[in-house]
């Protein structure tokens, strides 16, 4: 199947670190020339695969009980320009007190794990508690 075969290219990428340019020689190669996939359409693949990749890497870092007790907060970042969605930047907006920062164990993070949706290009950054209190959450004020 060639579904198959980009989803192979896609985990050999990521696990090799390698380049969109990579990645959509490999693709050309194997499913030929004039592959369905525009150059924008391979773009997102390989964007939304390899940002997939990561964020799974990172959740299953910061499931460590060490690493959650040091990093209970995530702050949600949003790329700021023209290709942005309104509801990716509104998400820095529902956060506590009405800002970018979340529990960890927020609900939010069950949907809106960056990348929730196709081409997203938001992330998070893990937040310590004194980082969360510097940055105003009153829950963290020790």
């Amino acid at each position: 199947m060639v579904l198959e075969k980009i989803r192979g290219h896609l985990a050999d990428a990521v696990a090799k670190g390698e380049t969109l340019e990579d990645f959509g020689r490999k693709v050309e190669i194997d499913v030929g020339p004039g592959t369905f996939l525009s150059p924008s359409h391979m773009e997102n693949v390989f964007r939304t695969g390899t940002h997939s990749a990561y964020a799974a890497g990172m959740d299953k870092v910061l499931e460590h009980p060490m690493m959650a007790h040091l990093f209970p907060y995530r702050r949600y970042t949003a790329i700021h320009d023209d290709r942005v969605r309104a509801e990716h930047l509104a998400l820095e907006t529902h956060g506590i007190g009405g800002g970018p920062i979340y529990r960890s164990d927020d609900p939010t993070w069950t949907k809106f794990r960056p990348p929730w949706s196709w081409n997203c290009r938001c992330g998070i950054i893990p937040i310590s508690i004194d980082e969360a209190a510097r940055q105003g959450i009153q829950e963290a004020i020790t």
